[in-house]
């Protein structure tokens, strides 16, 4: 059915179907059985993924536009060198280079109905060679129309909001959604963010299994490094586009995803690439500041923190581990762990964070009983302790000014206070005191 144009959607949704129901089989199932389905799954799961990814392949080669390039401007030539090290092959050059695809409503479904199929049949299918470059590269093809902000312009066209230039418009709709020569019109912006969001969802379920055989670690540096240069162009600004508001614009549940991805890559496989020269870890703590420090909301900026609560506890039991090379592995994050010391810092401070603090509420009481002026405080200091232990004499420099500043202010209150005989205290002049105030 699946290879069938005209069935492919039955032939997905049996596919889905079966997945769901064989693959995590009903509890009166005996264990027997249970193994016995499983095996008979798995023994096709290379032909599935392979007619999947060419269902992939073939809707985007259909769709996509071939659109000359305009020469790219000093900001994105920044941004590609910034990740230039992971995008030496030419499979991720055509993957920076390639316009998006512009694909019909018919097209939209069919391609959402085959990333449903492929997250679930990640859920349950072991890593293994059977999930192939092409089909990593089809999957992270549509996980870029997460990250796509288009706009109308003036003539009615579509344009992309990345450097790829000017997309096909494609026909012009009419009343019944269908272009004057008869084809379906483009989908929507909501549609494309789902496209987006359930790509990173087949994502997550490959970067959230731990167990990584040998032959599929260079499959996962690959899946990182496409990863990453979505974090480039969700980080990059332009004469259109701040960081900020380029993430207000994009849907909530695509950047939850891509921020769910942060979290599993460096809580499960950070200490497996580290190391790999492939890997510039320094630049990627610089997208990820840019990412956490540019979200559009509490939630959001909660969970980057605790992202980077987890970096932090690698690097200290990292360190602890090679206390012969301490010095080399701090100097080598110095500059990232003091970016991030007094961005924190600042972030608490009315006088440099005035706006957002005051839109915390500081009354209603969450599952744990702290107010989300109270969980703000709470996650941004234990960052803030985490890098002290790590950096102890620049945090300590870093902190008593500001503390320092703070303390003179209170303590030049006691010139306001006299004690009386009876050994009680009174406020002279109350009036300056309160201007002091």
């Amino acid at each position: 059915l699946i290879q069938s144009p005209a069935l492919a959607p039955l032939g997905l949704v049996m596919l889905k179907t079966t997945s769901e129901e064989l693959a995590c089989p009903r509890e009166d199932l005996s264990v027997a059985r249970k193994d016995e389905l499983r095996k008979l799954l798995l023994d096709q799961v290379p032909t599935v993924l392979g007619l999947l990814t060419g269902i992939l392949e073939t809707y985007w080669d259909k769709h996509s536009v071939i659109a000359s390039t305009p020469p790219p401007s000093p900001t994105s030539r920044e941004s590609v060198e910034l990740l230039g090290s992971l995008f030496q092959g030419s499979q991720y050059s055509k993957l920076l280079c390639q316009p998006m695809a512009a694909l019909d409503n018919e097209s939209h479904q069919l391609c959402c109905l085959v990333l449903e199929c492929l997250a679930h049949l990640f859920s349950w299918i072991p890593l293994s060679t059977s999930i192939t470059p092409t089909l990593l590269a089809s999957i992270f093809h549509f996980a870029r129309f997460g990250c796509d902000l288009r706009t109308k312009a003036k003539t009615g066209a579509l344009i992309s909001s990345s450097s790829n230039g000017p997309l096909n418009p494609g026909p012009v709709p009419t009343t019944n959604g269908e272009g004057r020569n008869g084809q379906q019109s483009e989908v929507n912006k909501a549609d494309r963010a789902r496209l987006g969001v359930l790509a990173m969802t087949c994502v997550n379920e490959l970067v959230s299994k731990n167990c990584v055989p040998m032959d599929f670690e260079e499959y996962l540096l690959r899946m990182f490094q496409q990863t990453f240069f979505l974090l480039q162009r969700l980080t990059r600004e332009n004469n259109a586009h701040t960081v900020k508001s380029r993430l207000q614009e994009l849907d909530e549940s695509y950047l939850e995803k891509f921020t769910d991805f942060l979290r599993l890559f460096v809580s499960v496989h950070l200490r497996r690439i580290e190391s790999s020269p492939q890997f510039p870890i320094v630049e990627f703590l610089g997208l990820l500041f840019k990412y956490t420090f540019n979200q559009p909301s509490h939630e959001g900026y909660f969970a980057c923190l605790d992202i980077w609560s987890v970096f932090l506890d690698f690097l200290t039991t990292k360190i602890k581990s090679r206390l012969t090379d301490r010095e080399s592995v701090l100097n080598r994050y110095k500059d990232a762990l003091v970016l991030l010391l007094r961005e924190i810092l600042n972030r608490i401070q009315f006088r440099f964070n005035q706006a957002q603090l005051e839109e915390l509420d500081d009354e209603t009481l969450d599952d744990d009983q702290q107010t989300e002026w109270q969980r703000y405080l709470r996650q941004s200091l234990e960052v803030v302790a985490k890098v002290m232990e790590l950096l102890p004499s620049h945090a300590f420099s870093t902190l008593f000014p500001v503390l320092q500043e703070n303390l003179d202010v209170y303590l030049g209150l006691r010139q306001f206070i006299v004690t009386t005989g009876s050994s009680t205290y009174s406020v002279k002049h109350f009036s300056s005191s309160l201007t002091f105030i």
